[in-house]
């Protein structure tokens, strides 16, 4: 029954297209990847620009347990809902009671006046019906993943540090309206730009500070203040390790089989969560993850060979091809419309010249700056933005980290490019190439470099994802190291 009248409200809503369209949890095809990607991209785009950004992740307290049975029946009645499905939410409420256990005492038995039931179907339903008026009469952006939420605005001069205290004030007024607790203390405060900012603007709940940080989590994703996944990688691979030492300790005596399995639903999810979002393009950082999968794999089949042979044994795929294709996968959608991502296909424009050999899935390519537009060291714009495959990542980056140079080839025949961040440091002749035709190509170009002033660089193998066997544009990056 509870499915009958959730599928039936979700039907009524959807059809007035009613909820809140940056409320991402609980409904269908919307998701944390949905959010925390548009969320980052938001951010990306300004700190690009050189601008600054505030923003507030706001904690509420025991969000689920306080919601008021009273006030979310009276919200559900003016919804054009039935009537008679209102009453039977009204009876399935109240009938939800609870006792105390201390010890060998029991309280008596006492009904609950607040708070939707968590573990069904209908709980999480009802809590984001009663919070989608949260966001009326705020001018700043808000995001809301269920009781997640986070406020946040382009700062350009001292008004608009007004506005997202003005919005602060009027989402505190509404949580004591509709009787939640915001604890301010527990809320963080953070600013997203590139250059060091000495104006720190404090921001408050009824006169609680709320904490300046240099990082916040935010749907399980640690955010700093440049945009970079340092923390972020460092904190999964610390899971991800005691997760493997965890099941390494407990499974000692278990077979190959079942070893793979633990790792594969205990282990590997830690280090894919959000992934659309984040994926790190330094070396050590990639390094970092694979060699938790290294380990595993030696682990899952009781060998103390190289990793890399288990891994082929086994059939893994690398951690880095696995995350390309949840990035591409998560574009396709956006390129789709579809709901839940529509604040990235705004961004996906039409490119405004179409090659012979090219198709109607084509978009124009995005530079970026910060490490959001990364792992695109194998798909970074140059000057013809035009000529990329379709499937580029949602990112795009101009110049892939400190002391790395990316060059170019303009077309297919590899005629000398040029460097897309210093265009007069090197001159590039392109020597051998190679492919090695899968689906994802490995393209390995062997360049020669003529510039005296930069002598000695390091080549990397680039993998870059087309559609078909013509690609438009190679890409290499270039490490420089230190003379000798």
């Amino acid at each position: 029954m509870k499915h009958l009248i959730s599928d039936y409200i979700r039907h009524v809503l959807n059809a007035k297209d009613w909820f809140y369209n940056r409320q991402h949890g609980f409904r269908e095809g919307f998701s944390c990847d949905s959010q925390i990607t548009s969320l980052v991209q938001d951010l990306a785009e300004e700190v690009d620009r050189g601008g600054r950004i505030d923003a507030v992740v706001i904690d509420f307290s025991k969000a689920f347990d306080l919601v008021p049975h009273d006030i979310l029946i009276d919200k559900l009645s003016r919804l054009g809902i039935d009537k008679r499905v209102v009453l039977w939410i009204q009876e399935f409420l109240k009938g939800t009671t609870q006792r105390v256990r201390v010890g060998h005492e029991i309280s008596e038995i006492g009904n609950i006046s607040s708070g939707v039931p968590q573990g069904s179907v209908l709980g999480p339903l009802l809590f984001i019906i009663y919070v989608n008026d949260l966001c009326q009469n705020i001018t700043s952006n808000v995001r809301l993943f269920a009781d997640d939420c986070i406020i946040y605005r382009k700062i350009r001069n001292n008004s608009d540090v007004e506005s997202i205290q003005t919005d602060l004030n009027n989402i505190y007024n509404w949580a004591l309206k509709h009787r939640m607790k915001i604890n301010g203390s527990k809320s963080k405060s953070i600013t997203f730009c590139k250059t060091r900012e000495e104006t720190i603007h404090n921001y408050e709940f009824s006169g609680v500070v709320i904490p300046q940080e240099q990082c916040c989590k935010y749907l399980g994703v640690y955010l700093n203040s440049k945009l970079s996944w340092g923390e972020h990688v460092d904190n999964v691979t610390g899971k991800a390790w005691r997760a493997l030492h965890f099941i390494m300790r407990i499974l000692r005596k278990a077979s190959p089989k079942s070893r793979e399995i633990a790792y594969l639903t205990l282990v590997r999810p830690l280090m894919e969560y959000g992934t659309t979002c984040w994926d790190p393009y330094r070396i050590y950082q990639i390094n970092s993850l694979e060699r938790i999968q290294y380990r595993a794999a030696k682990f899952v089949k009781g060998k103390r060979e190289d990793g890399n042979d288990t891994i082929k044994e086994l059939k893994w795929e690398t951690l880095e091809n696995r995350r390309r294709k949840t990035r591409i996968t998560s574009l396709y959608r956006a390129h789709l419309g579809q709901k839940a991502w529509v604040d990235i296909t705004a961004r996906l424009e039409k490119p405004t010249y179409y090659g012979r050999n090219d198709h109607d899935f084509k978009i124009k390519c995005r530079k970026q700056k910060t490490d959001v537009g990364d792992n695109a060291g194998e798909m970074s714009p140059g000057s013809n933005t035009e000529s990329y495959p379709a499937f580029a990542h949602i990112g795009l980056r101009e110049n892939p980290g400190e002391n790395l140079n990316q060059v170019t080839c303009p077309d297919r025949e590899l005629n000398p490019g040029h460097l897309v961040s210093r265009p007069d440091a090197l001159t590039v002749t392109p020597q051998v190439w190679t492919t090695t035709f899968t689906k994802l190509y490995k393209i390995v170009l062997m360049i020669k470099l003529t510039n005296a002033a930069y002598p000695r660089f390091k080549l990397h193998e680039i993998v870059l994802a087309v559609e078909n066997e013509d690609p438009h544009r190679l890409h290499v990056r270039l490490e420089r190291t230190r003379s000798k």
